[in-house]
């Protein structure tokens, strides 16, 4: 922080627009970090916080997480009783999975509605981030065309301006 602080100084007022942006980005960074340490149960309340493309951030993170939960509860009850992988309860994680996708389609939903409303920086990634989430949603309830047109709908959104180096990519 410092360091991009006087970067902004030494430079002039040429990068002091730029450095006021690398602080924001910073900020948000700190912002998405707490909420991705936070306990699942106070996640939404944090969201219900949040505005702007942070809450927006946080609303596509959670979709992912809970499709991506929901996944492995679906597997899981599916693997063949007394091997390595059968679940103790298997109609329990059927219930936690069915759960968990209908959670993910809704944050999912709630994201794009809110992106539509949005314009700035990260925007259109975490749009995209929405649409891939949504469509694998409604793709397995059975609607295929309804994830095409998500597919459709993340492929229009704009690139990053910049690479990302040395993060997970997004499913």
């Amino acid at each position: 922080r410092s360091y991009i602080e006087r970067a902004g100084r030494v430079e002039g007022g040429y990068a002091a627009p730029r450095a006021r942006e690398r602080l924001r980005v910073l900020e948000q960074g700190d912002e998405v970090f707490a909420f991705n340490r936070a306990p699942t149960s106070e996640q939404r309340a944090i969201v219900e916080k949040s505005t702007g493309v942070l809450k927006l951030r946080q609303l596509t993170t959670i979709a992912a997480r809970e499709y991506q939960m929901a996944e492995y509860y679906d597997w899981r009850a599916k693997q063949p009783a007394g091997s390595e992988n059968a679940s103790p309860d298997a109609e329990q994680e059927k219930r936690m999975a069915t759960e968990g996708f209908a959670n993910a389609k809704r944050y999912a939903r709630e994201a794009l509605d809110l992106a539509s409303s949005l314009a700035g920086n990260g925007v259109g990634e975490a749009a995209f981030d929405g649409h891939i989430t949504y469509g694998l949603a409604v793709l397995r309830e059975g609607n295929r065309k309804g994830a095409v047109e998500q597919l459709q709908a993340a492929a229009k959104l704009p690139t990053r301006d910049r690479p990302i180096i040395g993060q997970w990519a997004s499913g």
